[in-house]
């Protein structure tokens, strides 16, 4: 199985649980043959040193891309002010909203690209002319052996 999955460390003790668990996610590979892409993204207090944004638009796009997200913990006594402009939950906020807008989309089937519908009906209209032909064929075939 190949898979990426985004890591977002977060602040305080995340980044040490999210590094033992990518520990255990490399024995997991190196045992049953899998291959797991990790890109490291930022969330939280460390993003908003970073950036000035708890979740930057390059982790959100890491985190749609991805198959799977491993998420440390966000926020702690340096962005704890309650009247803070920014504060790192916004960016667990924003991430749920994103993640539960994406699993809707793809459970009604509206991540499809609407280009692809051009093709589909293309393939679909050549499998029926395929099958009528086949059925032209076999209702022809017995006509011609018994007239031998």
């Amino acid at each position: 199985m190949q898979a990426t999955i985004t890591l977002l460390p977060g602040d305080g003790i995340g980044p040490e649980v999210v590094a033992a668990a990518v520990a255990v996610l490399r024995a997991v590979a190196a045992r049953h043959g899998h291959a797991f892409e990790m890109p490291e993204a930022l969330i939280g207090g460390a993003a908003i040193d970073a950036v000035g944004d708890p979740l930057p638009a390059a982790s959100l796009e890491a985190c749609r891309t991805a198959q799977a997200v491993l998420l440390g913990a966000v926020g702690g006594p340096k962005w704890s002010d309650p009247a803070a402009r920014v504060r790192p939950e916004q960016g667990l906020l924003k991430l749920r909203k994103e993640q539960f807008s994406l699993r809707m989309q793809r459970a009604t089937g509206q991540t499809v690209k609407p280009t692809d519908f051009g093709r589909v009906r293309k393939d679909v209209a050549r499998l029926k002319t395929v099958m009528r032909e086949q059925q032209i064929a076999a209702a022809e075939a017995p006509a011609t052996t018994k007239g031998k």
